[in-house]
């Protein structure tokens, strides 16, 4: 479980603010709101990746009181955008994710997990490219499975989809909807949101608005969240503005 107790963190004119908010162990939870809102803030803040004072834990576990070690096996961070500098292979930055496991000294079985997690997201292919040769939606491919490959109980994944094709996204979806682990995922595709976590939680100004079911979102809340008017079909939401 993640358990958050009383959170202010301010830059400038923004200032995320929220008061006690639960996690369970296993929960899909997907943080939506308009750009600015405080998604991504909300996550780093997760992450302790803010300097800010941290009042979260994790199964009890104080953040604040986590060596690096110890949160790197806790969590597994995906970030909006991820970049690598140096011109590593795709096989060797998926299989970075398995350092904290043994300190660099890779063995056969961190190979075969690693080749697991390749084929699983599709980039087995580029296995020897380096990450520079790759699209913008091919290279968050690879380092989302360099965040599972972390194999954590919890992942925090900030706008997985984003740029990826319609049959990668539903791909990655996919992934995300079968994990055993807690997963944590800021989105911008309502649609698929609803369709994929069970949990919604929408922000607005650094403020939860709505933490509620996929079953419980309706037309009046995104209007409230979005400033859309929207209308509802037989499959899905359709907005205008």
């Amino acid at each position: 479980m993640i358990k958050y107790g009383k959170i202010y963190y301010k830059r400038t004119d923004f200032a995320l603010d929220i008061n006690d908010l639960y996690i369970k162990t296993h929960d899909k939870v997907a943080v939506l709101g308009e750009n600015g809102c405080g998604k991504s803030t909300f996550i780093n803040y997760s992450c302790g990746l803010l300097e800010s004072e941290i009042n979260v834990s994790y199964m009890d576990r104080p953040l604040k009181s986590m060596s690096t070690e110890d949160r790197a096996k806790m969590f597994a961070l995906f970030a909006q955008n991820p970049d690598v500098s140096f011109p590593f292979t795709v096989f060797e930055i998926v299989r970075m994710g398995r350092f904290r496991m043994c300190g660099g000294k890779y063995d056969r079985k961190d190979d075969e997990k690693t080749i697991e997690k390749l084929t699983l997201f599709d980039i087995v292919k580029y296995k020897d490219k380096r990450l520079n040769e790759l699209s913008g939606g091919e290279k968050r491919r690879v380092l989302l499975a360099r965040a599972f490959n972390q194999e954590t109980p919890f992942l925090f994944l900030d706008e997985p989809v984003s740029m990826l094709d319609i049959r990668h996204s539903l791909e990655i979806m996919n992934i995300i909807e079968d994990t055993m682990k807690t997963v944590v995922a800021s989105m911008h595709d309502i649609n698929l949101a609803i369709r994929y976590f069970k949990r919604l939680i929408f922000m607005k100004d650094g403020k939860i608005l709505y933490d509620i079911s996929n079953r419980d979102v309706t037309p009046k809340i995104i209007e409230e969240v979005y400033n859309v008017k929207v209308s509802p079909n037989s499959h899905d939401f359709s907005f205008i503005i």
